[in-house]
């Protein structure tokens, strides 16, 4: 009754009263609805709804919604990862401002605002080890769960909706205090951003800014990140969507790189411990009609304070890498750098048998599987080729770049664990290089070098030489051309590799180059240069010097691989020294410098051989000096073996070898001059052409008057007798040709005269009388040439020892072939030290008397020389001789015949007539045989033997012809007489004596020699039974 009257009274207020309730009515209904019911329900099924929909446990703190501003706001919503534990998704609000009046007035949905505050996130890689081919997210079972969803959900029909993008205002979209969290299980990689702010200014999605100017700035954005290592990341701009056009403008400052590096998977053995990266670009984006095109500029990238480690030791440190003002242009497809710069780059490096480690650890780790030949076989492969062809169009222009102030230390343990190379103030800088390679890139390259056993050493040694080279190269050409100079390259910083295999000691020594030189891919190389090694001094294993000089110069180097040729203007040692010394135990300086090498085996040196290029069928170089100098030379020799020691120098070397030439048939000339001690001249002259193949020499070695009491060490300890006077001048002359070697030695000695005899055990026992009296003429003059021939090698010759060699090679000649001294003195190259003799023969043959006739000539021109005569046999062919003798002559006594034939032998015996009538009744005297039965058995062996030859045994019986029968009877009869006769020693021993005999009277009466000088030796008691013939000795008076 109270809501009737109630009713009843609202019906009678005024309209205006009725209307305004009505709307306050609806207003707090609204209100109610708007601030608290829907507020309560979306609190209550929002998170349940969005668990179903991601399958994960999410939670709302509260949502309220103010129904008179129009806002909205959410806290504290939070998705949780798989374990419902560990948040994966939260925000702390998320505010909605609607402009309900603006959207009525502009009859467009306008935002106020979109506030997010402190939203995080976190990202992750799982570690799925059950399925490594697959790789699994944390937000893996999310994307699993909408992809069910979607696929019950209605059919959606293919067709799109093609129509404007809708249009909508925003004042203002800001997210701030966000965080995220990205990690990966699998590398351990974390990357941690926890400060990053997102605003959008006057959204307009159908701004379009690059047309129309606006009196407003729309669609602008800012967006900063800043990560946990302090690094920034920045980017200012706006942007129209239809077309989609963006401008925008990007910083990276101190972005760390080492947080990234896990990402790599350990692509590379080599760890990026620290470095930053910094980038500004402004860029612009833009859809075209058929394409997208986008612009950068003003781009500024660095690389800073990079490290790569590798076992906790630094291997490349990087300071500074920086590319300046890049533009690059879709639309032309360019990329434009003004510079590119490097600066203090270090590299550590270890060079050894495997090579460079470097290279290994900064080599990518890719494993070579039949499934990426397939991969590369496959249309893919073909596609990314041909993406490959168009990205060629593309072109890159780089106007500069340097590299400066660089280092690299090297530890090579290839040849020597302790050598340390340490390249310092590297440098680098090049002209204008494009993609293209159209034009020659022009570059300078400086660097200074130093070595040392230790890395300390050799970082903070001082410079002990530099490399610079200016220069230009043409890709399109592949040729590279300019100079290079290589300035005070000490070279005892190859000391550590020289002692590997000699023990030497590098004191000092520089050498420098200047050059300039052309190179191309086919193989052409030109090059001009110059060259010395100045203050070299090379010690022994003593300490002592070995060799040096105060100058090497090279001059007008040319070498040409077109036309396969080296040519040097001039070669001019200025002071050079050698030393060669022999010590106690008789071993060299030489010798004893060389270090022993292990021994390869056979398979490394069959590998060896193997791979060794094959130079048979290319054309030798030419080579051509055409002026080696020596001014003020000097050598020194000493032999501390001798006692007294010995000591000789050569010094005031001057002279040259002109226009040496391998391809030339003329000879270089030579004419090289010095002193002995200081006083006795020596000289080298003549023609010589050592490059060639086939090496030519005419050569003349003279010392003229050297005092041979200065060789008294050698002649005390050698030959037993020191020399108390004496000179020595000695004429070599050499010939080389076609591998030919002729030389013809002018001894000639003056006055020699022996003094006491040494102690020395070591000397030789050699009759010097005999020598002496084999040598020396009348005047006291030993003059003799000696010819040699044959190798090039053999002969031997050395300043210090020339002398000993001489007189030494002479007097040993003397007293072990003295009939070939002999056979010199008269021109004659017969053996006269022995009288060959037929067998079984004592008289001289033509050629024996020819010898005689030589021996005696020469026996006349050294009256103080003796002969002895040996009569001498040979055991089986003089006893054969003998014996076949004896049978001629039971022969000769059957015949009446008054000799036999001269020629008579086994096999000449005639078939019938008083010879073989002779023969057969000698025969069967000797051993009572019947020649019948003797004759069938030679039938019947005849015929075996044709029988077996033919190989059928059952065919008719072979009859030989009487002839055959008689001949093989006369030869089996005389040689069964011939071996039974028996020749005694003493027979031999008489053979042997009627040989001396008869030479001894040769000499005496047709060759005129006193009997006095002639003796004949016993030979009966100890008969020579090796050679037939008389054996000759001599001796002094």
């Amino acid at each position: 009754m109270s809501f009737k009257n109630a009713q009843l009274a609202f019906s009678r207020q005024p309209k205006w009263f009725r209307i305004t309730s009505y709307l306050a009515t609806a207003y707090l209904c609204y209100a109610i609805i708007l601030g608290a019911v829907i507020p309560a329900v979306l609190k209550a099924k929002l998170p349940n709804m969005a668990a179903d929909v991601l399958g994960r446990q999410v939670e709302l703190n509260d949502v309220s919604i103010n129904p008179f501003l129009l806002n909205a706001e959410l806290s504290q919503f939070t998705i949780f990862e798989q374990n419902g534990k560990t948040p994966f998704f939260t925000v702390e609000s998320f505010a909605l401002d609607v402009a309900f009046l603006r959207s009525l007035i502009t009859l467009t949905p306008t935002l106020e605002s979109i506030d997010i505050n402190a939203p995080y996130v976190h990202l992750a890689r799982l570690d799925n080890r059950a399925d490594k081919a697959n790789t699994q997210l944390n937000i893996s079972d999310i994307l699993t769960t909408l992809a069910a969803s979607n696929a019950q959900s209605n059919e959606v029909t293919d067709e799109e909706s093609v129509g404007d993008i809708p249009h909508l205002r925003i004042a203002k979209f800001q997210l701030q205090q966000g965080h995220a969290l990205f990690t990966d299980q699998i590398t351990g990689a974390k990357l941690d951003y926890p400060q990053l702010e997102f605003v959008l200014n006057d959204i307009d999605t159908r701004a379009t800014i690059a047309t129309e100017p606006q009196t407003q700035q729309v669609n602008r954005y800012a967006f900063d990140i800043t990560t946990a290592e302090q690094g920034h990341v920045s980017m200012r701009g706006d942007f129209q969507l239809a077309p989609l056009v963006a401008t925008t403008q990007i910083s990276l400052s101190n972005i760390a790189l080492a947080p990234l590096w896990p990402l790599s998977d350990n692509a590379i053995s080599a760890k990026l411990d620290q470095g930053t990266l910094n980038l500004d670009f402004i860029a612009k984006f833009e859809a075209l009609t058929d394409t997208f095109a986008f612009h950068l500029n003003e781009g500024e990238l660095s690389l800073n304070d990079i490290v790569f480690s590798y076992q906790d030791e630094a291997l490349v440190n990087l300071p500074v890498l920086k590319l300046e003002n890049m533009r690059i242009n879709s639309l032309i497809q360019q990329v434009d750098i003004e510079h590119i710069g490097i600066e203090g780059l270090t590299v550590k490096g270890v060079y050894d048998d495997k090579g460079l480690n470097l290279q290994r650890l900064f080599s990518p780790h890719l494993a070579t599987t039949n499934d990426d030949n397939a991969q590369q076989n496959s249309p893919s492969a073909a596609t990314s080729d041909s993406s490959d062809d168009t990205a060629s169009d593309w072109r890159v222009e780089l106007s500069t770049f340097s590299f400066i102030q660089g280092s690299l230390q090297l530890q090579e343990r290839q040849f020597n664990d302790n050598t340390f190379w340490h390249l310092s103030q590297l440098s680098l800088e090049t002209g204008p290089v494009s993609s293209t390679l159209a034009n020659p890139i022009d570059y300078s390259f400086y660097t200074a070098i130093s070595a040392s056993n230790s890395a300390e050493g050799a970082s903070s040694e001082r410079t002990k030489g530099t490399f610079s080279s200016v220069g230009s190269v043409d890709a399109t050409t592949q040729s590279v051309k300019g100079c290079a100079e290589i300035h005070q390259f000490e070279l005892d910083q190859f000391q550590l590799y020289a002692e590997r295999y000699a023990r030497i000691t590098i004191e000092d020594g520089a050498f420098s180059s200047t050059l300039a030189f052309k190179a191309s891919a086919d193989g052409q190389i030109d090059l001009h240069a110059n060259a010395d090694i100045r203050s070299l001094n090379v010690l022994d294993n003593t300490q002592s010097p070995l060799l040096k000089w105060q100058s090497l110069s090279l001059s007008d180097i040319h070498y040409s691989a077109k036309e396969n040729g080296l040519t040097i203007n001039d070669v001019i040692f200025d002071s050079p020294y050698a030393r060669m010394v022999i010590d106690e135990n008789k071993a060299t300086n030489i010798s004893a410098l060389l270090v022993p090498q292990a021994t390869h085996s056979a398979n490394e040196s069959a590998i060896t051989k193997a791979q060794a290029p094959t130079t048979q069928n290319k054309d030798a170089m030419a080579i051509m000096v055409n002026h080696v100098g020596i001014k003020e030379g000097s050598a020194y020799f000493a032999d501390h073996s001798l006692t007294p020691r010995f000591a000789s120098k050569i010094d005031r070397l001057n002279g040259y070898v002109d226009n040496l030439d391998s391809r030339s048939d003329s000879a270089a000339n030579v004419n090289i001059e010095g002193k002995i001690d200081g006083y006795a001249p020596v000289q080298l002259k003549g023609q010589i052409n050592p490059l060639k193949e086939d090496i030519f020499l005419d050569l003349l070695f003279s010392v003229d008057g050297a005092e041979l009491t200065s060789v008294n060490p050698y002649s005390g300890t050698y030959m037993g007798h020191y020399i108390d006077k004496g000179l020595l001048s000695l004429d070599v002359e050499y010939t080389l040709n076609h591998n030919q070697l002729q030389g013809n030695n002018h001894v000639v000695i003056d006055q020699l005269t022996l003094g006491q005899k040494s102690d020395s055990d070591q000397a030789l026992s050699l009759p010097l009388g005999l020598a002496i009296a084999l040598l020396e003429d009348s005047q006291g003059v030993i003059d003799l040439g000696l010819e040699v021939s044959g190798d090039l090698d053999s002969p031997t010759f050395g300043f210090g020892s020339i002398i000993l060699n001489a007189l030494g090679n002479l007097i040993t000649k003397a007293v072990t072939a003295p009939f070939s001294l002999l056979a010199n003195l008269v021109g004659s190259d017969d053996e006269l030290d022995h009288i060959a003799f037929a067998p079984g023969s004592s008289y001289i043959s033509k050629q024996g008397e020819d010898t005689l006739d030589t021996l005696t000539k020469a026996l006349k021109s050294r009256p103080r020389l003796r002969v002895n005569i040996e009569g001498t046999v040979d055991a089986v062919s003089d006893a054969t001789a003998l014996a076949e003798s004896m049978v001629k002559q039971a022969i000769l006594a059957r015949t009446n015949l008054s000799t036999l034939p001269a020629d008579l032998t086994a096999s000449s015996v005639p078939l019938s007539g008083e010879i073989t009538d002779a023969l057969t009744a000698l025969y069967s005297e000797t051993f009572n045989s019947d020649i019948q039965q003797e004759r069938q058995h030679i039938l019947s062996t005849l015929q075996q033997e044709k029988a077996q030859e033919e190989g059928n045994e059952a065919a008719l019986p072979y009859i030989p012809s009487e002839e055959s029968v008689q001949r093989v009877l006369n030869i089996t009869m005389y040689n069964t007489l011939r071996n039974k006769v028996t020749i005694t020693e003493a027979e031999l021993a008489n053979l042997a004596e009627s040989r001396a005999k008869a030479v001894k009277g040769y000499l005496v009466n047709t060759g005129g020699l006193e009997t006095t000088r002639v003796f004949l030796l016993n030979s009966q008691h100890h008969l020579q039974s090796e050679y037939s013939g008389v054996e000759l000795t001599l001796e002094a008076n």
